[in-house]
């Protein structure tokens, strides 16, 4: 967008002041900020996470208390959730033949701005167990629940690729929930039965058009 002459001779004359900037009539006054918030540049796509930060809150207080299976049909044993690599990607694995219900918190490492579209990836093995509960999966940010998924028992696996558009802004240091229910049986073992969390990310839509 050019620069208008009102401003452009204020620049050249070297008023750029506080002061001087309100001498412009209002509605051109506007038109020079947009102007100037048009050109700020797109901010890059970033992790929202790291994956040796997260940490088991599931027998704390978080937003999905509610939803817990009772105490006695609940186990996710020592080493059920790991960091794995996906290639060169990492991770955060759930082996739901040894965890049927977790919640995995850590804090925000950006702030998300109204508006960006946060990305997400997951990989899912094919579900074995026979239950008529659907597996259940949810991002929670801050006390928002911002995603939710529901995968049937049995199922088949692959990659999945949900997205959501930011509509409050996420503060940096805002606390994420990852929720994972897979509703099987204590004891439920068929093998090959896995969730991992590869992305969460922000983009900025401009970012996208370019």
């Amino acid at each position: 967008m050019a620069i208008p002459r009102a401003f452009a001779s204020l620049v050249a004359s070297g008023e750029t002041s506080v002061e001087a900037v309100p001498t412009l009539p209002p509605l051109l006054f506007v038109i020079v900020c947009l102007g100037l918030i048009g050109c700020i540049e797109p901010r890059e796509p970033s992790s929202l996470i790291d994956h040796a930060l997260w940490e088991d809150v599931s027998d704390s207080a978080h937003p999905y208390t509610e939803r817990a299976p009772l105490p006695e049909d609940q186990i996710c044993e020592e080493l059920a959730v790991t960091q794995e690599l996906l290639g060169a990607e990492g991770s955060i694995t759930v082996d739901l033949d040894a965890c049927n219900y977790i919640v995995l918190r850590q804090f925000s490492a950006v702030e998300v701005p109204e508006g960006d579209t946060v990305h997400m990836r997951l990989w899912k093995d094919r579900s074995n167990f026979s239950t008529d509960e659907p597996m259940e999966l949810s991002v929670c940010i801050g006390d928002e629940v911002r995603w939710e998924g529901a995968f049937p028992n049995p199922g088949d696996g692959g990659l999945e690729f949900p997205e959501f558009i930011v509509e409050n802004t996420i503060a940096e240091g805002a606390p994420i929930f990852w929720f994972v229910n897979s509703h099987a049986e204590l004891g439920a073992r068929h093998g090959g039965n896995s969730v991992n969390l590869i992305e969460l990310s922000r983009n900025d839509p401009r970012w996208e058009e370019n």
